[in-house]
């Protein structure tokens, strides 16, 4: 529920804010109000096609599961605890080659030595054979479920592994940080300048806000250029 009411303000502002942009604009209210409905009913579109769609590619979901398999097993246990939403009390990992197989050894083994416990999932980066997953629904004392590539793949390609999004994140960040950074370089400030004080112009003859915004930020590089040359 507050997820919804986030995203309820979050569009109330946006809607607001292009309505007063456009209403600045083009000084018309029947416009701006067009103008700023279409603009947000693209966003909110956009938003929901991109969350319906898969995050991760089928072969990134297998490249995490490959790394899982090579990588510490403790590590492998909660992080595979967390993407089915169980304990990692109720998660049994079986650390296997992604080419190898679950068989009904494996499930047997891992239920005989875990009866107390209410539930159990049985968790690997491969893929479990049909006599297994036959087998598996068989038991009880604990019930089993098996939680192999073909279960996690899917889990993986829609929410991936905690950690995976905010590293995305701070490589978008570091990406916007460093084009910020040479924005200065790449451009003359003397250009800058000028092309700030043409906009400048524009607005104080036009009342066109988009002209004061464009002018604020060839300025602010401008002066970034001069902080970077002092």
């Amino acid at each position: 529920m507050g997820k919804w009411i986030d995203r309820a303000v979050l569009v109330t502002l946006t809607t607001v804010g292009l309505y007063i942009l456009f209403l600045q604009a083009f000084g018309s209210v029947y416009a701006a109000a067009g103008l700023s409905f279409a603009c947000t009913l693209m966003i909110v579109r956009r938003r929901s096609h991109r969350g319906a769609r898969y995050l991760l590619t089928r072969m990134q979901a297998e490249t995490i599961l490959q790394k899982l398999a090579y990588g510490d097993d403790g590590e492998a246990h909660s992080r595979i605890a967390r993407l089915t939403g169980c304990s990692e009390e109720e998660l049994v990992y079986l650390a296997k080659h992604p080419t190898a197989s679950v068989g009904m050894s494996d499930v047997f083994g891992a239920w005989k030595s875990n009866r107390d416990k209410p539930r159990l999932i049985i968790a690997s980066p491969c893929y479990a054979d049909s006599r297994a997953r036959a087998f598996a629904k068989t038991l009880r004392e604990p019930s089993v479920e098996i939680a192999d590539a073909a279960r996690l793949i899917p889990q993986l390609r829609k929410h991936g592994l905690d950690g995976l999004q905010s590293d995305r994140l701070s490589a978008r960040l570091s990406r916007m940080k460093k084009f910020f950074s040479d924005a200065p370089s790449r451009r003359p400030w003397p250009k800058n300048l000028l092309t700030g004080l043409f906009l400048l112009f524009l607005y104080l003859i036009s009342g066109n806000i988009l002209y004061l915004i464009a002018s604020m930020v060839m300025l602010l590089l401008a002066g970034a250029g001069i902080r970077s040359q002092a």
